[in-house]
């Protein structure tokens, strides 16, 4: 799982502020992307019968999806490669609220010079997250070791019960062939 690319896009012009991208990404044309997302959406309201205030939050394709989170004037959309990590989405609106408080009248007058933002890079990196398979697996040795240690366990025991049983029958046996008269068979 990994968030490969992330988007903070000017709400009402739909205008690309910022982009960010782990090395894994395969990056097109990050405004056309962008303007596609408010595309997508005015698509959707314009073909399907909507309630008011209805908004797309999430698009799959295959293994990707896209999370949209809207604030007042930007949204910020991630790309997200495999299972959606758990708790992006309120990583993604504190970040999106955090930018608001930091940015609030850059965003509210936003004129397209995105060099306004620059200072913002860290913050959306951060989003930027991979999650191999591997080091979820790792926690599986554990298990084993453990399984392996109670069955190990759990013969020993029953080797101990099994001789003390074994030791208790010949000592028993020795007993009774020493009582005249009695054959044990």
């Amino acid at each position: 799982t990994s968030v490969e690319q992330v988007f903070l896009i000017h709400r009402e012009t739909s205008l690309l502020i910022h982009h960010q991208f782990s090395e894994f990404a395969d990056t097109r044309d990050p405004d056309m992307v962008s303007s596609m997302f408010s595309a997508i959406q005015d698509f959707i309201e314009d073909s399907f019968s909507t309630q008011a205030g209805d908004l797309l939050d999430t698009l799959r394709l295959g293994e990707l999806s896209i999370l949209l989170t809207r604030g007042p004037s930007a949204v910020l959309a991630v790309v997200v490669r495999g299972r959606i990590p758990e708790g992006l989405r309120n990583n993604l609106s504190s970040t999106l609220e955090s930018l608001h408080r930091l940015k609030k009248s850059e965003l509210a007058n936003y004129g397209g010079d995105p060099d306004e933002f620059a200072d913002i890079a860290d913050d959306l990196q951060k989003l930027l997250t991979v999650q191999r398979k591997e080091a979820k697996e790792k926690g599986k040795p554990w298990l084993a070791l453990l399984a392996i240690t109670v069955v190990l366990s759990l013969t020993g025991y029953w080797y101990y019960i099994d001789s003390e049983a074994a030791k208790f029958r010949a000592g028993l046996i020795a007993m009774l062939s020493q009582e005249p008269g009695l054959v044990v068979l």
